[in-house]
This record gives structure tokens, C-alpha cells and sequence, in this order.
């Protein structure tokens, strides 16, 4: 569900014609002068009979004639059912004749017919406690709404126009980011001049007047930018395999080769882009990024690889989208991020591109490298300088048709809030992958969020700043070629990067965050965070947050002792506080239980070594170790309880699940002893390094569970790439294994899971990931010897013998015929059986032909 801020601002229509579509002037080339002939006498009898035919519906068709025949919108259409409405409800949209352009490269004006007034609940609340159509006008609110963010996503607009026709009642609505503002009701029956005065200035503005930026150009097909798109997103042979540990070959320093997965991003976004709303759209930009100097950049771009969820029940105001883009000086393929940023009203935040070009020049590693940055000049939203006066009430008051149509009218009690946003434009060298599609081991994903972590400590040593936005979208992977100490050649090596720096706030800032600022991913957010949304953010925030994310993606992607990955997943990143979070569990006990209606059982990660025995990883090791980090923490706040506690430290020597459980001596230790191991990121990335120093050759990956409780929870799931799942028993070339497989050395199977060498695994194993299910049902035990002799004898005694199935030889003929012809008869056998044709068989020679029997007649 598709939504946009829920600000409703009302205005004067005057007021809103004159500001958002004003009339040129005289002697502009845009001005068209007003026409009203038609083959009705008077626009006033035409524009009442429209309201006397509509009888209870939209009157779609009668308006669309109307505007047609009276030649109110001269050079222009309405067309009528544009797009899906519900019920008798209509879509119509303004279409210039003349213009040939495909319609995402012009400005899209659109006029929903509804059956009532959407906006009447919202302008007399109190007058109207009970609606009856108040689910239909959500609903109506709900459509127009996923529209305009429709368009908002296909196109580049600094806002979006529809407008709103119920009966004889027609209202102006404008849309941007931070709100809408909508005109008063107006009687078109009534006051038929406001109707034809609102269709002549429509016809007359330009597209930047109608919302569309004027630093996006759109590419039309046999342009050169087209041909230069194309070019450059068919895949060559060239260029760099990026999976980690790949040898590189040939020349490192030719510009034209890139990375693969980058080409195959630009070539799916431009060709093979089937999600919504981009399915038989192909919109294609040459964007402006203006530079420092003066100058400008310019880029082109696709449709984006990365926007926010039409389906989603909220949309970010910020309405970010992530491109591909190619560099028009360079031909290179770089990082495009367009957005609406938050106006600096309080100077808690920096320009992301700032503090990108601030750790750049730092030497900062693992962030992302700037290029250009820029704050679009003029563009910026005006719902917020709509706002009612002081001295007018938020909700306003009940107004009577009669007064004059003077008020500006605030619906959203939360108005405060409205704030100012700027389009925002960045650009970046790197193109970076979302970690978790490939990652294939633990220690991939350690070094990842390491390299993370080191990215946030030297921001906050650099600039004093903090990211306030850790999550797993904002982790991501970047391969990076350098020289082996092993083999001396150029090897792709995984790097971290920690990136969307938009939210970062200075470390000594001690104002809670306004509510603007709330804008995060909150599965990931600290629990004392979670409890208090506007809590001042400090560095254990951030680390226990890093915590968070290596769980994300280690529960989802390697293997565990979770039994149900959803309902965990459920309960310990829930976006609300609460007694049995997963995460005060966590904090109270320095513990991650696998199921907290069972806090007892640890949550333990595990992997297979050489002789395919389950042991423990150094990612179990690491966790435990930050869980209880994050519990000293917990318990030293506040400083006041600083007596000595006696608990039991976690076991954090490695060990094989197979060895003897060793006894845990109880320690009495001071939380703010382990606390103040949170103040800074030394004592979590020393962690991190003595994991990867860990020899970590078991195998730990088991493939996604994004979408099943566990590994092999579903029937025939499948892998997002495609790949079978682990549960389907599959061996390494495809074949699926049968019920009863065998060893290659021609042992057999028991029922329960065997490891490879024949031992059996223990009751308490965790991985049951690696026991075959049959998905299709229950699995039928194999019956005992004992259990069929005691069978009472079947019914059909015929069916009962055939059970064994004799050999061919032993069958019965069913046929003697067909029996003896299913072997080609010998020349003395056929004889036997026909003579004649047996003679006949072969031709004579002519010498033993007959004579040819004379006609009847003749002598």
C-alpha cells in the first residue's frame, strides 16, 4: 500500500490557479487566446446537462464530450479510462494531440472521476462523525495516492497534478513529497467559467510549470546517447569475473572492461526490467549534476535498479532511487542516487556527499568514492509554505459555503512536522552488491561487516560523525583486484562498504532526533532505541546495531540450531519494544536464545568439517562474545548500579561439538568494566580479527531460508537464483536421490541421516538440514519382514501372483499369433503356412511367366 505524507492542506482555488498554473502573458508564445464554440448554445446549458446525465455516477464520457465539443482545451483530449478504478469510478488524462512523445518523457495530467468527494471527511471531521462512505473516500485517497507515486517513480517530477470530479463538483489537487494542497469544491454546473478557465491554462503551461525537472532530458531511440546505452550494456567476454579469490587476467588498466555483475545490472535494467510500474516502460535520462566549479556533469540512465516498493503500506518522503549510470566524459559506469533530502533547518546532518568528499580526503577506507554532488537549484517542495498562519486552528474551522473563500484550511493535526525537502543528486565510482545474494561462507560475511565497522571508527575519528542508519541494505559488498601474497597475481578480494550516509549525526550532539529524522530501517536499531524513538544516539547504539546485522544475515544464510527461522526472526526483530523481545532477552541474559518461550537453548552457529562433523565456527565464538558485550552495557545503565554481579561467562574457546562439555566457572565481574570496551570500536574490531584469523574451513553455508521456516520447510522451493534447495536431497549433478540411496561404496542407507564415513549423527544434532525429507507428504516408513507376514493375503489372488512379476521368458503369450510375429518368420515357415503366397513371394523370370490371358471375344 502506497503512501505519500498524510498532510492535507487546503487553499482557495484563485489562490491555487494563480500560484501553480498562472495565465501567460498576452504576448508570450505560449498564450492561447480562450474559445468556447460547440454545437451547444452556451458553455452554462452544456456543463448542466453533463451534471443532470451523470445521475449518481462520474460523469466520464459526458465531460470528456463536453471539453471535446465547446473547445475549452484547444490542441488537447480527454481520454477517458486511463489506467484501473474500481466500481463506476473513472480515470481520464489530458493528452496533447500534437505531442508524439512516449508518455513517460511528458507530463501526465490526470482526472479521476469518483462516485463521492474524496477530501469531504478531511475538511469537516466534526461536522461528520459517521460517514457511510468513509472506507470508499480511504480508498479513492489510497488510489490516487499509489498514482501519483507511480509517476513519481517512472518519471523525474517535482510534483504531480490530478484532478477530482464527483457529480457536478470538480477540486484541484497538487502533490510533492512533503504533502498535497487541494483547492475548495467548485459547482462547474454552477460556475461553468471555472471549469473552462482551468482546461484553457492547462494548455498553456510549459513542462517544467506542469512538474517535470528541467535538468532531466529525456532519450528517445536514434538519438546518440540512445546508441551509446546500447553499446555499453552488451556483456563482453572482457570483463572481470568478481567472485572473491578469482585470478585476473590481461590488461588491469583498459577502461572499457568493468566488473560483470556491473554490465548485467545495466543490461537488466534497460532490457529486461519487468517489475512495477516499469513492465513495456523503458524511460531513458540524460541527467545534470551541477559541480562546485560552476560547471556541470551530465549522466545517463535507465530505469533504476533500486526505488521504494509500490506494494509497501508507507513510502519514504525521501522517494530514493539508485541507478546505473554512464558517465557522458568518461564512458564509465558509475553509482547514481537521486533523492529528496531534509533542509539543514537544525544542522543536525551533513550533506551525505559532504561527509563522503570529508572521509575521501581522510583516506577513509571502505566508503564509497564521490564524484559530483548537488542540491538541485529551484527544486525543493512548497507544500510547507502552504502552512495556516498561527493564528489558525490546525483542524479550522466548519465553514459555510457562503463565506468567502479567503482561508487557507490545515487537515493533518501533526503540521509541525512539514518540513522543507531539497532534490538531492549524487554520484559515486563504486557500484557495489548487495552482500547476502553471494556470499558462500561465514568468513565472507565477518570480513564484510568488518570492514563496516572499520569504516564507522575512523568517521567518528575523522569528523565526529556517526552513520545513525546501520542496516543491511547499507552494508554492501564492492570486489576490489589486488595483488596475492600467495600466488603474486591480481586476485579479486571482497571489500566491505559502508554506504547511505544521509541520516549521519555528530557524535557530541545531545538533542533527541525530530521526528523527521525517524526515518530508518528499525529491525536493526539498538532496544534502548527501540523503547525511545527520540533517544540520542551514541556509539554502543551503533555497535549493537552492527550485531544485529551479522545475525540478519547469518540466521537466513548459515547453519544454526534454530528450529523455525521465521518465528525467531519474528521475535527478536519485531519494530516494537517489548518484555519478550528477542533483544531484551538478549540484553538481560548476555545470551541469544534460539526460541524465547524456551530461553534455556543458546543459539549456537555450526559448520562441517573435513569428516563432515558438526563443530562450531569462529562466527559462534564472535557473537557470543558481542551479546555479552552488549549485556555489560545494558546492566551499567545507569552508572548508579555499579556493584558487583555473579553471572556466568559465555564458553568462548573453540571447540568441536563432539568434544566433552567443559565446566563454566562462575566469575564475578563489574558490567561497566566490560561497558567501556563499548565507548569506542577497538575492542569489537579486535573481536572481528581474531575471528578471521580462525582457520575457517568447515563448510557453514546452507543457502537461503528467506522464504521457508527452514531449509527444507517448503516443497519445491527454490533459491532466488534458481538453485534447488538443500532439502530436495539433491546430489551435485542434479540427479535427485531415491529414498533408499546408496553409498558409492554400495552400503546402504539407514534411515536416519548418515554422515559420508558411515557415522551416525548424534540425537541432538542440530543440522536438520541435511536429513532428506520427502516434501510431498509424509514419508512412508519401509515395512519389516515380520509386518508382511502378518498381512492378511489380497483379495485378488491373480493380482496377488502377478506382485512378483515374472521374467519375459516366464510370461504366458496373451496372443499365440502375436507372439510368434514378434520374430520375422524363416522362408520355409512362411511356405508352410501359405504356398502360394510363399511362390508368390518372389518374381519369375520372363521365360516362366504365363501367357496373358486373351480378351473375351477374340478366337
Amino acid at each position: 500500500m502506497a503512501a505519500l505524507p498524510k498532510t492535507y492542506i487546503r487553499i482557495p482555488k484563485q489562490r491555487f490557479l494563480d500560484d501553480f498554473w498562472p495565465t501567460p502573458a498576452p504576448g508570450s508564445p505560449h498564450y492561447k487566446p480562450k474559445t468556447r464554440r460547440g454545437k451547444f448554445p452556451t458553455l452554462a446549458v452544456a456543463a448542466k446537462a453533463v451534471a443532470k446525465s451523470a445521475k449518481g455516477k462520474p460523469p466520464a464520457d459526458a465531460l470528456a464530450k463536453l471539453v471535446r465539443d465547446q473547445k475549452l482545451a484547444p490542441g488537447f483530449k480527454l481520454v477517458i479510462s486511463v489506467g484501473t478504478a474500481k466500481g463506476d469510478d473513472r480515470w481520464g488524462q489530458l493528452v496533447a494531440v500534437q505531442d508524439k512523445r512516449p508518455p513517460w518523457a511528458k507530463p501526465q495530467i490526470f482526472v479521476r472521476f469518483c462516485s463521492h468527494d474524496p477530501f469531504s471527511d478531511l475538511e469537516r471531521p466534526i461536522e461528520r462523525p459517521c460517514d457511510a462512505h468513509k472506507d470508499y473516500r480511504k480508498e479513492v485517497r489510497f488510489d490516487i495516492t499509489t498514482k501519483v507515486q507511480e509517476l513519481f517513480t517512472v518519471q523525474f517530477l517535482t510534483a504531480a497534478y490530478v484532478i477530482i470530479v464527483h457529480d457536478s463538483a470538480i477540486r484541484l489537487s497538487r502533490w510533492d513529497r512533503s504533502g498535497t494542497v487541494f483547492s475548495r469544491t467548485t459547482d462547474y454546473a454552477a460556475n461553468p467559467s471555472f471549469l473552462a478557465d482551468v482546461f484553457w491554462r492547462l494548455t498553456m503551461l510549459t513542462d517544467i510549470q506542469l512538474g517535470m525537472d528541467p535538468t532531466a532530458t529525456p532519450i528517445l531511440p536514434g538519438s546518440e546517447e540512445y546508441d551509446l546505452m546500447e553499446r555499453l550494456s552488451v556483456p563482453s567476454a572482457d570483463d572481470f569475473p568478481y567472485d572473491e579469490g578469482a585470478i585476473i587476467e590481461g590488461d588491469l588498466d583498459d577502461p572499457s572492461r568493468v566488473f560483470k555483475y556491473v554490465r548485467e545490472k545495466l543490461d537488466e535494467s534497460l532490457h529486461k526490467c519487468k517489475k512495477a510500474p516499469f513492465v513495456g516502460v523503458n524511460p531513458r535520462w540524460k541527467l545534470s549534476v551541477p559541480t562546485e566549479d560552476g560547471g556541470i556533469r551530465e549522466f545517463l540512465v535507465g530505469p533504476p535498479f533500486y526505488y521504494p516498493d509500490l506494494n509497501s503500506w508507507w513510502v519514504d518522503p525521501r522517494v530514493g532511487r539508485t541507478y546505473i549510470a554512464i558517465d557522458c566524459t568518461t564512458e564509465k559506469l558509475v553509482f547514481l542516487k537521486d533523492a529528496w533530502r531534509f533542509k539543514d533547518v537544525d544542522h543536525l546532518t551533513e550533506r551525505e556527499g559532504l561527509v563522503l568528499k570529508q572521509l575521501n580526503d581522510a583516506g577513509v577506507p571502505h566508503v564509497p568514492t564521490l564524484l559530483c554532488e548537488a542540491e538541485l537549484p529551484g527544486q525543493q517542495t512548497k507544500t510547507q509554505l502552504l502552512k495556516p498562519s498561527n493564528h489558525e486552528s490546525s483542524w479550522g474551522p466548519c465553514f459555510d459555503e457562503a463565506i468567502e473563500d479567503t482561508e487557507v484550511y490545515a487537515v493533518d493535526p501533526s503540521l509541525t512536522e512539514v518540513v522543507e525537502l531539497h532534490h538531492y543528486r549524487m554520484v559515486v565510482s563504486e557500484v557495489c552488491f548487495v552482500i547476502e545474494t553471494c556470499f558462500k561462507t561465514g568468513r565472507q560475511l565477518v570480513s564484510t561487516m568488518r570492514d563496516a565497522i572499520f569504516a564507522h571508527s575512523r568517521a567518528v575519528e575523522v569528523l565526529g560523525r556517526l552513520h545513525c542508519d546501520i542496516s543491511p541494505g547499507n552494508i554492501m559488498a564492492h570486489p576490489k583486484i589486488e595483488v596475492s601474497a600467495e600466488t603474486g597475481k591480481p586476485t579479486v578480494r571482497w571489500e566491505g562498504m559502508l554506504i547511505d550516509w544521509e541520516l549521519n549525526r555528530r557524535v557530541e550532539e545531545h538533542r533527541p532526533q525530530p521526528r523527521r529524522m525517524l526515518l530508518r530501517t528499525w529491525v536493526c536499531v539498538s532496544y534502548r532505541f527501540l523503547q525511545d524513538r527520540h533517544k540520542v544516539l551514541t556509539i554502543p547504539d551503533e555497535l549493537e546495531s552492527f550485531l544485529y546485522v551479522l545475525l540478519w544475515h547469518a540466521v537466513w544464510y548459515l547453519r544454526h540450531n534454530i528450529g523455525v527461522v521465521n518465528a525467531f526472526h519474528a521475535g527478536f526483530f519485531a519494530e516494537r519494544a517489548s518484555h519478550d523481545h528477542g533483544k531484551a532477552l538478549m540484553l538481560r541474559q548476555g545470551r541469544i536464545s534460539v526460541n524465547r518461550y524456551l530461553p534455556a537453548t543458546t543459539l549456537e552457529f555450526t559448520g562441517l568439517d573435513d569428516e563432515n562433523k558438526v563443530t562450531y565456527t569462529p562466527l559462534d565464538n564472535l557473537v557470543k562474545h558481542l551479546a555479552w558485550l552488549c549485556h555489560a552495557q545494558w546492566l551499567s545503565w545507569p552508572i548508579t548500579s555499579m556493584e558487583a554481579i555473579h553471572v556466568e561467562p559465555p564458553y568462548l574457546e573453540g571447540q568441536s561439538r563432539w568434544a566433552p562439555a567443559r565446566p563454566i566457572p562462575a566469575k564475578t565481574i563489574i558490567p561497566l568494566e566490560l561497558a567501556k570496551k563499548m565507548q569506542d570500536h577497538s575492542a569489537v574490531l579486535k573481536l572481528f580479527d581474531d575471528a578471521l584469523k580462525k582457520p575457517w574451513t568447515m563448510n557453514d553455508y546452507v543457502g537461503s531460508r528467506t522464504k521457508s521456516d527452514s531449509v527444507d520447510a517448503k516443497p519445491d522451493g527454490q533459491n532466488p537464483d534458481g538453485a534447488k534447495k538443500l532439502a530436495d536431497a539433491q546430489d551435485p549433478d542434479g540427479a535427485k536421490k531415491p529414498a533408499n540411496a546408496r553409498r558409492p561404496d554400495g552400503a546402504k542407507k539407514p534411515a536416519d541421516a548418515q554422515c559420508p564415513d558411515g557415522a551416525k549423527k548424534p540425537a541432538d544434532a542440530a543440522e536438520n538440514v541435511l536429513r532428506p525429507k520427502k516434501l510431498n507428504g509424509r514419508k512412508r516408513a519401509e515395512p519389516s519382514k515380520a509386518a508382511e507376514s502378518l498381512k492378511p493375503p489380497r483379495r485378488n489372488p491373480v493380482r496377488a501372483a502377478r506382485k512378483g512379476g515374472p521374467s519375459p521368458d516366464e510370461r504366458p503369450a496373451r496372443n499365440p499369433v502375436r507372439a510368434v510375429r514378434e520374430r520375422a518368420p524363416s522362408p520355409e515357415e512362411l511356405l508352410a503356412r501359405n504356398p502360394v503366397r510363399a511362390v508368390r513371394k518372389r518374381a519369375p523370370p520372363p521365360d516362366e511367366r504365363p501367357a496373358k490371358r486373351q480378351r473375351r471375344g477374340i478366337l
